[in-house]
């Protein structure tokens, strides 16, 4: 936890919060078709085809789980059929529910299962938002659900974004293109990372709304963090900040037309065209003079993309083990919206996109990235716990640290694999920042 005091500096809290509990089924996905439901000390395995995203949604009181699974049903443009599980302690399944594909809007709590075992499904149409309930009967002889047919119609949500904003120059082809600079994942990964925490100061003359920029309401005077959406923008973060230091307006949610001179940030796809170092602005229609489509979603790749021509795009960072993507974005959506974020996707959550790869990205090997699981800290050394997945052939982990008094993390403990976590000693009444890498010998 930091806390911001009057003198502007930041300090690590000797308070303590309590971690929400983990949920006593874990549920990870095996491709092609293999969904792992481990309960309690039992493993047990669900058959889905094509799986797609996984979850667990909650158990009735006498033991019976509800298990969430997609199957893909096409990889490009993406599409998936959704379907609830009805499994018992021993990974017999006893019933399947299979829910609409389609959604009106996108629900952040789409389950709920009451204290008595009934199942909850809160569903979009466009007439409204309709709570579903469902109660497992073992007396009821049909284990096949499907919702009533009028469910079946609803758009889904990603078939009402609006389109994109124009471009201020007309795209390169391929042939042009191939002469820009390539980019590696990590940089990538990186630089969109940069945007997402970036850290700046506005002024009241970098708020306000003119006839052709509205900053977003989210912008206040002093300290704020992220990158601004900006409809039409593409900028770095060096150029963000020499236009919010030249009085310019931080970011446009005006979408009627573009302001190409009077304020800074970016727009989704000026965000992916900065991540891969283009040499120059492309959108989401002509994206594909820099990118080819992947015959699959399970071929991404940190770094690559999902892309929806003519409305938005996204930056895939790392498959979770339930099977969801995490991807960092600048758009409208969230809280507060209207700025540059990290979100998680199921598949059916991106039907309609495009998995995407930018023909000079450089690096087909992606090592895991470790999860830190636990920081204890004493007056003169800290304990570092994490688990990573070791499936992939790496060196082992780096240890990386800094004092706040440093710009740059040094590596101070080089550990094999099979090794998740390392003491290491440091002077007291000091503040250390720690980081933990996977490394190879030529990269991590």
């Amino acid at each position: 936890l930091f806390v911001k005091h009057r003198d502007g500096t930041r300090v690590l809290s000797a308070g303590r919060f309590r971690k929400p509990g983990l949920p006593p089924v874990r549920v990870e996905r095996q491709l092609p078709d293999r969904v792992m439901v481990t309960a309690g000390g039992s493993s047990l395995e669900l058959t889905v085809r094509d799986v797609g995203s996984v979850d667990y949604i909650g158990s009735t009181p006498d033991g019976l789980m509800y298990i969430y699974a997609e199957s893909v049903v096409r990889h490009v443009p993406v599409k998936a059929d959704r379907f609830v599980y009805v499994m018992d302690k021993e990974g017999a399944v006893l019933a399947r529910i299979r829910l609409p594909r389609n959604q009106y809007a996108y629900i952040f709590r789409e389950f709920d299962v009451a204290p008595d075992g009934t199942l909850y499904h809160m569903q979009s149409t466009e007439r409204g938002v309709h709570i579903v309930r469902w109660e497992y009967d073992p007396e009821y002889a049909v284990t096949e659900a499907e919702y009533p047919e009028s469910f079946t119609g609803i758009p889904h949500f990603n078939g009402l974004a609006e389109s994109e904003p124009a471009a201020a120059d007309p795209p390169f082809n391929k042939a042009a293109a191939a002469s820009a600079a390539g980019v590696t994942r990590s940089e990538a990964l990186e630089i969109a990372d940069a945007h997402v925490w970036h850290v700046w100061t506005a002024t009241a003359e970098n708020i306000g709304t003119t006839s052709t920029v509205t900053t977003p309401s989210w912008v206040q005077v002093g300290e704020n963090k992220s990158i601004p959406y900006k409809w039409g923008g593409w900028n770095t973060i060096a150029q963000f900040d020499q236009g919010i230091a030249a009085g310019k307006l931080a970011g446009d949610i005006n979408t009627s037309t573009v302001d190409w001179g009077n304020s800074v940030g970016n727009d989704c796809s000026g965000y992916v065209s900065i991540c891969w170092k283009t040499s120059q602005k492309y959108g989401t229609s002509t994206i594909g003079n820099v990118s080819t489509p992947l015959s699959s979603v399970n071929d991404l790749l940190p770094g690559d993309a999902t892309n929806k021509a003519g409305s938005h795009i996204r930056l895939f960072v790392e498959w979770t083990a339930d099977g969801k993507l995490l991807q960092a974005e600048a758009t409208s959506s969230g809280d507060p919206g209207w700025f540059t974020r990290y979100y998680t996707w199921t598949i059916s959550g991106i039907s309609g996109y495009v998995p995407v790869r930018y023909d000079l990205i450089e690096g087909g090997q992606v090592l895991p990235r470790p999860t830190l699981l636990y920081a204890v800290s004493k007056a003169d050394s800290v304990t570092l716990g994490w688990t990573a997945d070791e499936s992939s052939e790496f060196t082992g982990y780096k240890i990386y640290r800094k004092t706040c008094d440093e710009d740059l993390f040094m590596p101070v403990k080089y550990i094999p694999t099979g090794t998740h976590s390392t003491t290491l000693s440091h002077e007291a009444g000091l503040h250390y920042d720690y980081r933990v890498n996977t490394y190879i010998d030529d990269g991590e």
